[in-house]
């Protein structure tokens, strides 16, 4: 049996990884400092005893949807339940990039936003995030027609 061959532009593509930084706050990988209130821990262990582990969970997630909507005072179109953001990430840029096409990534910025663009065969365009969200649009909106993507954080 031979083995398919990898596409040539992935031959050389180095795995992702974060390094283990020995700090307290380590935002390239966003693990918090602290461990979670004991009260959650003890609400999770219970939630945990009710749950059907035999069967699939709820694919669409409705409550977690509908709940998260309500809290943020959106519509539940409007929610994307995922397993963390790579998972989005990923499906928007098979979705919209790839071949011909390009994304924009406004550094600084996690790491994993050029790395799945690089696998999904998306160009990438690195801007400096800069200072407000006006600077972004205006470096977005300098762009050709084949850029489909923008990827930016804001944290507050």
């Amino acid at each position: 049996m031979t083995w398919p061959n990898i596409r040539d532009d992935l031959k050389l593509f180095e795995g992702y990884h974060s390094p283990q930084l020995a700090v307290d706050v380590r935002l390239n990988t966003n693990e918090s400092p602290l461990p979670p209130p004991d009260k959650w821990v003890d609400e999770i262990q219970k939630a945990v005893t009710t749950i059907e582990w035999n069967r699939y969970p709820d694919r669409h997630a409705f409550e977690l949807v509908s709940q998260l909507a309500e809290f943020h005072g959106l519509q539940s179109n409007n929610v994307i339940p995922a397993n963390g953001s790579n998972e989005i990430i990923q499906s928007i840029l098979l979705a919209y990039g790839g071949n011909n096409r390009s994304t924009i990534i406004f550094e600084p910025t996690y790491a994993m936003h050029a790395h799945i663009a690089r696998i999904t065969g998306t160009r990438i365009i690195s801007c400096d995030r800069g200072e407000s969200l006006l600077a972004v649009r205006r470096i977005g909106n300098s762009y050709n027609n084949k850029t489909k993507c923008y990827i930016s954080l804001f944290p507050k």
